[in-house]
C-alpha cells in the first residue's frame, strides 16, 4: 500500500466502457471512419446511410466515398457489416468513446501457449484456443507472462472468456511477473459465471503460493490527492516510474468482469508492494464487476484514489488486508465477500478487512479518501489455533468514507480501529461537550460486529485529541449491533464458521438466517448514498451482509466456476 510522487502531466479524456467482440485489425482505411455517406464529416445522416446499406436498401458501392461501405462502415473491424456498427457509430457520434476505439479492431488473435513480455504496443486479443470453460486446476496457459509486461498507452488488450493466463514464478530477466495497463489503455476482459478468466502462477497446484507473481496493475486518469494540494500525478508502488492519476474522473480503463486473480501480490520492500489487484487512479467510466482476489502475498484488492465503482468483489486468502484504499478513493462498492486464514498473513502487516487512508504525509489531501461499501461480509483469523492479525475496518490518516449493510468478524485485534485525530475529525466533534456528528461523516451503519478482539472489542483507538471517542460516535450511529460501543452483539450466522473451501461451503456457513437481524435491519444504500457523488448501488437489498438472509444460494454460484479457494 502507501506512496507517492509528483509528475507534471495532466489526465486525458476518458472513455466510456463497451464491451466489444474479436475482429481482424486494420491499419489503414480507404475513407474517415464513420463516414458513410462520404460527406466529409461524421453525423446523424451516416447511421441513417449505415442502417439502409445493412438493411439492403442502399447499393454499398456509393458509400464511403465511392470505396465501399467496408472501408469506412465496419466500425467493429470484423470484416462484415452489421446492427453493432450501427451502434457503435452511434456511441462515436455522441461523443461515448470505446473500449476499442472505432474501426480498428481487437488486434490478431495471439496463439495459444504464447509466452510474453516487454511491452505490447498494439491492439491484440489473448484467446483459450476456443470456448474452453471451467478449465481444470493447473491446466496448460493460454498465455504465460513472463516479467513486467506492459500493455502501452492506447492499446487495447482483449482477453476471451475462459483464457487461462499464468505469471511465471521465475522470469526470464528477474523482474516480477506482473502485468502492467499504463494510462490510456483498455483491458477489454468479459468473462462470464461458466467460462471466467483465470490470472494464476505457473507453479503447478499444490507448489503454488502467494506471492508467486505480481498480478494485474491498472493506471487511470483519474483523480487522487497525491500533491496533497489537489488531483494530479502518482507513481505506482512495485513498479519503476510508472505514473497514474489526473484529472478526468469519467476516465475508463476498459472492462473486466468474472476474473480470478491468485497466487500473486508481493511486498517487495516494507510500503512497496505488488498487490493481487492494483487499481490506480482507475475512473468511474470503468465497467469491473465479479472479481476475486485469493491467495495474495499483500493486500487483495487496492485502491489509490479513483472514482471507479464496482461490485461482487471477493478477496480471500491474502497476506494483508482484504479492501485497501487511499490516496483520495471515492468509489462505490456493493456485494463483496473476504475471508483470511491464519497461515498466510505476513508479521507486520495490516491484516485487516478495510484498511484506509486520506494520505500519510498530508492528512487533509483532497479530494478526500470517502469510498463507499455495502452489502459486505468478512471473516478474520480470531478463530483459528495461535491467531494474529488486524481489524475488520482500520481507518486512519484523515480518512472519511461510508460503511453499510457489513458485518465484521472474527477479528483479532478490533471491529473497528481508529489510530488518529486527523479521522476522528472526519467522524464526530463535541460542541458543549455533547457528542455530535460533522457534516457528511464517516460512517458506519446498519451493520453488525460480532466476537471481533479479545475479549470481545468492538473499538479500539489511538491518537486521539478530548474533542469525540470512538465509542462516542459509534453510539450515534443508527441500525447497529449491538447497538453500543460497550455491547456484545449476536452472532449473525446460524452456526460456526471457518475458512471456506467451496462455493457451497460459503453458502451453508456466511449466510444470516431469514428473519434475523441481518434480514430485517439492513439499509437501502441505493437511498442513503445515491446522491452522493458517484454512487452506483443497486436498490431494494435492505439487509445486512453480502448475502441474501435465508436464501439456499449466493451471488458465488450462477454456474459458476469463477470462484476457487485453494490454497496451493
Amino acid at each position: 500500500m502507501r506512496h507517492v510522487g509528483k509528475i507534471a502531466r495532466n489526465a486525458v479524456l476518458g472513455l466510456v466502457a463497451l464491451t466489444a467482440t474479436a475482429g481482424v485489425a486494420r491499419n489503414a482505411l480507404a475513407a474517415t471512419c464513420g463516414d458513410v455517406n462520404g460527406s466529409g464529416t461524421v453525423t446523424a445522416a451516416d447511421v441513417t446511410k449505415l442502417r439502409r446499406v445493412i438493411a439492403g436498401l442502399d447499393p454499398a458501392g456509393p458509400a464511403c466515398g465511392g470505396a465501399g461501405a467496408l472501408q469506412c462502415g465496419d466500425l467493429r473491424a470484423d470484416g462484415t457489416l452489421s446492427p453493432n456498427d450501427i451502434v457503435i457509430l452511434l456511441n462515436f457520434i455522441a461523443g461515448n468513446p470505446l473500449v476499442v476505439p472505432a474501426c480498428q479492431g481487437t488486434g490478431p488473435l495471439i496463439p495459444r501457449g504464447t509466452t510474453v513480455s516487454g511491452t505490447i504496443n498494439n491492439n491484440q486479443t489473448w484467446t483459450a484456443g476456443g470456448e474452453v470453460c471451467c478449465a481444470a486446476d493447473g491446466s496448460p496457459a493460454d498465455i504465460t507472462v513472463d516479467g513486467t509486461t506492459f500493455v502501452a498507452a492506447g492499446v487495447t488488450l482483449t482477453i476471451n472468456p475462459g483464457t487461462v493466463i499464468k505469471g511465471k514464478k521465475n522470469s526470464t530477466d528477474g523482474s516480477p511477473s506482473v502485468l502492467v495497463f499504463l494510462r490510456d489503455s483498455k483491458i477489454n476482459a468479459p468473462g462470464r459465471s461458466d467460462c471466467p478468466i483465470i490470472m494464476q502462477s505457473d507453479q503447478a497446484p499444490g507448489s503454488r503460493g502467494s506471492g508467486d507473481w505480481g498480478g494485474i496493475v491498472i493506471n487511470g486518469n483519474a483523480k487522487t490527492n497525491c500533491s496533497g494540494t489537489g488531483p494530479g500525478g502518482c507513481f505506482s508502488e512495485g513498479l519503476n516510474n510508472v505514473p497514474f492519476g489526473g484529472n478526468n474522473d469519467n476516465d475508463s480503463s476498459g472492462v473486466m468482469r468474472f476474473v480470478r486473480v491468485e497466487f500473486s501480490g508481493i511486498e517487495i520492500n516494507p510500503d512497496n508492494e505488488l498487490n493481487v489487484i492494483t487499481y490506480n487512479g482507475v475512473g468511474a467510466g470503468s465497467q469491473f464487476d465479479h472479481l476475486q482476489a485469493n491467495m495474495g502475498g499483500d493486500d487483495c484488492q487496492e485502491w489509490f484514489g479513483g472514482s471507479v465503482s464496482e461490485k461482487f468483489l471477493v478477496g480471500s486468502g491474502c497476506a494483508d488486508d482484504m479492501f485497501d484504499t487511499q490516496l483520495g478513493t471515492r468509489g462505490s462498492f456493493q456485494f463483496a465477500f473476504g475471508v483470511d486464514f491464519q497461515a498466510n498473513l505476513q508479521t507486520g502487516n495490516g491484516n485487516n478487512g478495510f484498511e484506509w487512508d486520506d494520505n500519510e504525509n498530508n492528512q487533509i489531501a483532497i479530494p478526500l479518501n470517502a469510498p463507499k461499501f455495502c452489502n459486505v461480509t468478512m471473516m478474520g483469523t480470531k478463530q483459528e489455533a495461535s491467531a494474529s492479525g488486524g481489524s475488520g475496518a482500520l481507518l486512519r490518516r484523515g480518512t472519511n468514507g461510508k460503511i453499510a449493510n457489513t458485518i465484521m468478524t472474527k477479528f483479532f485485534t478490533s471491529g473497528i480501529q481508529f489510530n488518529d485525530q486527523a479521522t476522528m475529525a472526519q467522524a464526530c466533534t463535541k460542541p458543549g461537550g455533547v457528542p455530535t456528528l460533522v457534516a457528511d461523516p464517516l460512517t458506519f451503519r446498519n451493520s453488525i460486529l460480532f466476537d471481533n478482539g479479545t475479549p470481545n472489542n468492538n473499538l479500539t483507538s489511538s491518537g486521539l485529541g478530548a474533542t469525540c471517542s470512538a465509542a462516542e460516535w459509534y453510539n450515534l450511529m443508527p441500525g447497529n449491533d449491538p447497538a453500543t460501543a460497550a455491547g456484545a452483539g449476536a452472532n449473525p450466522f446460524p452456526g460456526a464458521i471457518a475458512y471456506p473451501t467451496s462455493v457451497a461451503n460459503v453458502d451453508a456457513q456466511f449466510v444470516p438466517a431469514g428473519g434475523s437481524f441481518a434480514a430485517t435491519n439492513g439499509a437501502d444504500c441505493a437511498a442513503l448514498f445515491n446522491g452522493i457523488p458517484f454512487t452506483n448501488f443497486t436498490g431494494g437489498n435492505s439487509y445486512i451482509g453480502a448475502f441474501q438472509p435465508g436464501s439456499a444460494t449466493t451471488w458465488l454460484d450462477n454456474t459458476s466456476c469463477w470462484i476457487s479457494f485453494h490454497k496451493n
